[in-house]
């Protein structure tokens, strides 16, 4: 009897490791296979390498920026600054460019992947970032940009309905953050579809096609005051 308490007993342990795995050590296994990385550290040496232009318009952001097509943003001296797979954290990681290149604008896209990898999106990185003084000296224009909805199917490690739930309440918590700190904020998440990506805008569930990003270079351009 005791023999078959304890096998009845292994999947449920199993499981329970499992879980754990899930919510606390993936996510930061995911986290720092992104931002430790050669490639990270390649990038941000790019961006402090880059010419810096008359009345520079620096877009931050992840692969969704990195995604964007220049040619079709209508104004002059718009610098990329996107790496795939970044995360909130990668915005302070940029703060000593940005201050050091004293732009006339800045727009900022981050939180998706620190959602997918299951750490969920917090406002940390970005307080952190518009506290600081050298930050606050700037006269650069900052925006951010919404997050934009999926339309994933589920798997292991995602829940496709659970994703869109944090996209919509980080970008609520994005539109306090920007009402308090006289930031703009750029919805891009309801030209999209809202509570669900339109499936035409879209390959693979998040990443967007040309018919998607059309939305996104109307809202940056129509912000710049571009077209």
């Amino acid at each position: 009897m005791k023999r078959l308490i304890i096998f009845a007993a292994i999947p449920a342990f199993v499981f329970g490791l499992f879980l754990i795995y899930k919510s606390t050590i993936r996510p930061i296994q995911v986290k720092n296979q992104i931002m430790e990385s050669e490639n990270y550290r390649d990038n941000l040496e790019r961006f402090r390498a880059l010419p810096i232009p008359k009345d520079e318009v620096i877009l931050v952001g992840n692969s969704l920026m990195v995604g964007v097509d220049l040619s079709k943003v209508h104004c002059q001296g718009v610098s990329k600054m996107a790496i795939n797979g970044d995360m909130t954290e990668g915005l302070n990681h940029r703060k000593s460019i940005i201050v050091s290149r004293r732009p006339k604008t800045v727009i900022i896209e981050l939180g998706i992947n620190d959602i997918l990898a299951g750490l969920g999106f917090s406002l940390i990185e970005f307080e952190r970032f518009f506290s600081d003084s050298s930050v606050q000296a700037l006269t650069t224009q900052f925006a951010i940009l919404s997050l934009s909805p999926t339309c994933l199917e589920s798997s292991t490690f995602v829940n496709a309905d659970s994703v869109n739930e944090e996209i919509l309440e980080a970008n609520l918590l994005l539109v306090d953050f920007c009402g308090r700190k006289g930031i703009v904020f750029i919805d891009v998440h309801s030209a999209l579809g809202g509570e669900m990506l339109v499936p035409s805008y879209t390959s693979d569930g998040v990443h967007l096609n040309d018919q998607g990003y059309e939305h996104w270079h109307h809202a940056i351009n129509s912000f710049l005051h571009c077209d």
